[in-house]
């Protein structure tokens, strides 16, 4: 403690000595001098104004996400802005935004499939391109917030899909390239006739497994798929591989469960084509050998119809005999019956039915599809005279030339008009509306004789005008000749039974039958009863 000093005004100043230092140190603390009022009623109300202020704040806020929504749903909406306040231009420009990327994407797609190639351009730059093009200028924040996900989304799949095309064009190409390598060497051993190798199979599994990083499951498929292309074409030999067992002992792919089932099913199928194509080779073989067997017959048989057979019938075994191969044991059988047939034939006068017939088979020599056996057999069964047999056999030897001068121009040695639905459709069409109606006395609709001979007329004239025609000009070619012959045919019928005049004797079917059972009729005068007891029923 610090002593008092005291000091003399007279005598000299003297400091008392002091016993230890003392230290000393200052101590401070704040003391509130404000001065504040009294309770009063403004104190009161700034109280309650401190208490309101939490919930005036979430008022406001609420408020604000109510403007937000109403312009997202005016924008969903396609409403034009109503509010020009910052929330309400936030949510309508977000989703504007959203709406205007959708349909950008899609655009870009679009873009995509016209305007890239993956072997050469490089999509990162197309997008940027794309979206800088789209977007570019853009400044509104609650735009950009809607359009930028959605584009970015979008462009992030398309790059991923597109990574993944690449990776399967490249993966396809390697694959066809390796196939098309086993195809063409599985041919190679099955032209020759011998099995596929184990040892070449093996080779050419390590070789894929070097240079096209091929895994063994990838070889199986790509073996069974190589095969299959050659089984298809009925070589059902070539799956003999799967079934042995490979070099190192273990069982071959047929013995897999999963693969036995599809190697079963795929040579089954390659039996079945094999059978088809036997079947159809066989057709074609008889159908070549019929049309050059009527070649080589056309003048021997057009001679004998003239009555020289025995000519004929030497000229016919000279040409057996110059043409080995050409006939078999069993066609010359056929043909000499058929040659017989026509020495015994009658030479008797064509009859209607005969005229109707001829001109039938006229139209199917036309066609292709009558050649002279069908002519031989049509005169020995009297369904046609000889001097109709002399003109269809004529009528063979021109078509068959036609067609060895059309298929020294074009390589085809046929119409192709023929076989077009045009053409099919039209000769169905003139022969249904050619046709008489249905009578109690014809049930079947197959008129008169001369109804008949119209009829096949027409056929002849649309098959013979129609080999010069395209197939859209047939159906114009069918209207014109339906039309003038059922005009014919309703002109022909207006004074019909004037052509009966003196040819009917019995008033009724019954009547003719029985004449004719009593032998008072021939075949032809019944006939042409019944014709006119058919004009007869028709409706007027």
């Amino acid at each position: 403690m610090v002593r008092k000093v005291q000091n003399s005004l007279e005598g000299n100043r003297e400091l008392a000595t002091t016993s230890n230092p003392v230290s000393t140190r200052v101590v401070a603390r704040p003391v509130d001098t404000s001065v504040t009022p009294g309770d009063t009623e403004l104190t009161r109300l700034l109280g309650a104004l401190s208490t309101i202020r939490p919930s005036l704040n979430q008022y406001l806020a609420k408020e604000g996400d109510n403007e937000e929504v109403a312009g997202k749903n005016d924008a969903q909406l396609g409403r034009e802005a109503a509010s020009d306040s910052a929330r309400y231009q936030h949510g309508y420009m977000g989703i504007k935004g959203s709406n205007d990327a959708v349909r950008d994407v899609d655009e870009f797609k679009v873009h995509l499939e016209s305007n890239f190639n993956p072997d050469n351009d490089d999509f990162d730059t197309v997008a940027r391109e794309w979206v800088t093009k789209k977007s570019g200028g853009l400044t509104d924040k609650g735009y950009l917030e809607g359009y930028a996900p959605i584009m970015n989304d979008a462009i992030t799949k398309m790059k991923v899909q597109v990574a993944d095309q690449k990776v399967a064009l490249v993966k396809d190409a390697t694959n066809a390239q390796a196939m098309q390598f086993l195809q063409t060497g599985m041919e190679a051993f099955a032209n020759r006739g011998e099995p596929v190798p184990e040892t070449w199979l093996e080779n050419t599994k390590k070789y894929f497994g070097e240079s096209f990083k091929t895994s063994g499951t990838e070889f199986n498929e790509l073996q069974f798929s190589a095969a299959k292309k050659i089984g298809d074409g009925g070589n059902f030999s070539i799956y003999e591989q799967f079934k042995r067992d490979r070099p190192d002992g273990t069982p071959g792919m047929y013995y897999i469960p999963k693969w036995k089932e599809r190697i079963d099913a795929a040579e089954v199928a390659s039996k079945q084509h094999f059978v088809t194509l036997s079947t159809q080779a066989e057709v074609a073989a008889k159908k070549d050998r019929e049309k050059r067997q009527d070649s080589t017959l056309a003048d021997t048989f057009t001679e004998a119809l003239t009555g020289d057979y025995g000519s004929a019938m030497a000229k016919f075994k000279t040409t057996i005999k110059d043409n080995p191969g050409l006939f078999s044991a069993s066609d010359v059988s056929e043909w000499t019956g058929k040659f017989s047939s026509l020495a015994k034939a009658s030479n008797a006068e064509e009859t209607d039915s005969q005229k109707t017939y001829a001109t039938t088979l006229l139209a199917g020599i036309y066609e292709g599809k009558v050649g002279i056996k069908g002519v031989l057999a049509a005169a020995t069964s009297e369904q046609v005279s000889y001097t109709q047999s002399r003109q269809l056999l004529d009528s063979v030897n021109t078509y068959q030339s036609q067609m060895r001068a059309l298929a020294a121009q074009s390589d085809k040695g046929e119409r192709a008009i023929y076989k077009s639905p045009e053409y099919t459709s039209g000769k169905e069409y003139l022969n249904g509306v050619l046709k008489s109606q249905a009578t109690m006395t014809d049930p079947l609709g197959e008129g008169t004789a001369q109804d008949r001979q119209q009829r096949a007329e027409a056929v002849l004239e649309f098959t013979t005008r129609a080999a010069s025609l395209e197939p859209k000009d047939v159906p114009k070619l069918r209207d014109e000749i339906a039309d003038r012959y059922l005009k014919r045919k309703t002109d022909r019928t207006k004074e019909p039974i004037k052509q009966f005049d003196g040819r009917i004797r019995y008033d009724t079917p019954a009547l003719a039958a029985q004449a004719y059972r009593e032998g008072k009729l021939t075949i032809d005068q019944l006939r042409t009863h019944n014709d006119y007891f058919k004009l007869k029923a028709q409706p007027k």
